[in-house]
């Protein structure tokens, strides 16, 4: 897929399709290029099934989270605040290297502009649901920085498995939060740690799943 502008042309990756906005393109692009301006941590958990065979599907939650510090922070002393401009891409692919999925969200937030220090010294979250057919995937994540239009990508190789539990969480910390996700219960919102090893000298240490009732249960 070519998109032509005034000075020349994206190619976009074989799969993407045409309903592309302008402002997805160089998001999409990444994924190819795997830019790599600033760090971010990310992970794919699988929380529910249905269906079987051929039609089934599994549903899940992608969780970024992204350190302030490591992105630009737009200062308005006109206004006193400060604004934060992310947008989010994560597209799944198959073995065939086919799209089947892709969620992108563009968030832009603002602060008080005498917390701007704070707000550099924490990390932005962003979560988001999903749905897939069972199957084996490269999950791609793409973070763009809108104000200073850096970009950073990640991928994950994941099986999309249907069954009674869910993926394992390891908990880091819980949030007050409002709404309803794969990762909430009661009012609060879990924070994966994203260790690919834990220490077995930490301590305790909580985990997070979910039990899906099975027909006939």
């Amino acid at each position: 897929v070519r998109v032509q502008s005034r000075n020349g042309y994206f190619a976009l990756p074989p799969g993407v399709g045409m309903n592309v906005a302008p402002h997805e393109i160089p998001l999409l692009a990444a994924v190819d290029t795997r830019p790599s301006s600033f760090p971010f941590q990310y992970g794919l958990y699988q929380m529910a099934s249905s269906g079987a065979g051929a039609a089934a599907k599994v549903s899940g939650e992608v969780v970024v989270e992204v350190p302030l510090g490591a992105v630009e922070l737009e200062e308005d002393p006109a206004a006193r605040l400060f604004r934060m401009k992310l947008a989010f891409l994560v597209q799944f692919r198959n073995r065939a290297g086919e799209v089947i999925h892709k969620t992108r969200r563009d968030l832009a937030q603002a602060g008080p502009l005498d917390q701007i220090g704070r707000a550099k010294a924490g990390n932005f979250i962003w979560t988001q649901q999903f749905e897939v057919p069972a199957g084996e995937y490269t999950a791609h994540f793409v973070v763009m920085d809108r104000i200073s239009e850096k970009v950073s990508t990640g991928r994950k190789e994941w099986s999309a498995s249907p069954g009674a539990i869910s993926d394992l969480v390891v908990v880091r910390r819980v949030e007050q939060i409002q709404g309803k996700s794969w990762l909430t219960t009661d009012q609060l919102r879990v924070v994966p740690s994203f260790a690919e090893q834990l220490n077995a000298e930490s301590g305790q240490i909580s985990l997070f799943f979910r039990v899906q009732p099975q027909p006939g249960e």
